[in-house]
């Protein structure tokens, strides 16, 4: 991919997560420096949440045996087969946030989502202005089709995750709305990118 990344090692960014208008979580996006998995250098990315409880279930990918295992409580339950170019919830956002984008593309990857791996398609809808921290951001509009995905989205009738990122060199991901079965959820970056603790 030519050009450098819009991101690096360092970056870290925090967010206020509300069920309704009940605040429930603070997470961050951290990407750590690069690692090494056997022999080749890979990226780091960490997600934290404050008051989520601790996870217990892994999806570890195994690229030599191209397959994805389930593990639960230490134990692996089932395998499902690697499609090439798989990625996981975390990575795809950083993948989306790597690519030129413009209004009215398509992106289409192979998503591990929890106990399965479907073929998930994500729509830049358009380029518009919004409001986050009292700033006014340029933004693309970016929309998944979660009708496959697992978990909260499965129960739900019509599931809809919304995602804007700003339309600038580091395209920033500012916020999420999410509706679903038991609500609406709603993800926004809660402090500036710079690092400082408030917006200006």
């Amino acid at each position: 991919m030519a050009g450098p990344l819009p991101f690096a090692p360092g970056e870290k960014l925090l967010y206020e997560v509300r069920w309704e208008q009940v605040p429930v979580a603070r997470v961050s996006l951290e990407v750590r420096p690069v690692a090494q998995i056997r022999g080749e250098p890979a990226y780091h990315f960490v997600f934290q949440a404050r008051t989520y409880p601790a996870l217990d279930v892994l999806f570890p990918f195994d690229w030599d045996r191209g397959i994805a295992d389930y593990i639960k409580r230490g134990k692996t339950s089932r395998s499902v087969p690697l499609p090439d170019g798989t990625l996981d919830m975390l990575s795809i956002l950083y993948y989306v946030r790597s690519l030129p984008l413009t209004a009215g593309m398509t992106v289409t990857r192979p998503i591990n989502s929890g106990k399965k791996i479907h073929l998930a398609q994500a729509l830049v809808v358009r380029k518009e202005t919004i409001l986050v921290g009292g700033r006014a951001w340029p933004a693309f509009l970016i929309e998944p089709d979660v009708r496959k995905a697992g978990g909260i989205f499965k129960k739900s009738k019509k599931p809809r995750f919304l995602l804007w990122i700003s339309a600038d060199d580091r395209k920033i991901p500012l916020k999420v709305v999410s509706k679903v079965w038991v609500g609406s959820f709603y993800v926004e970056l809660a402090s500036p990118p710079d690092g400082s603790k408030r917006f200006s």
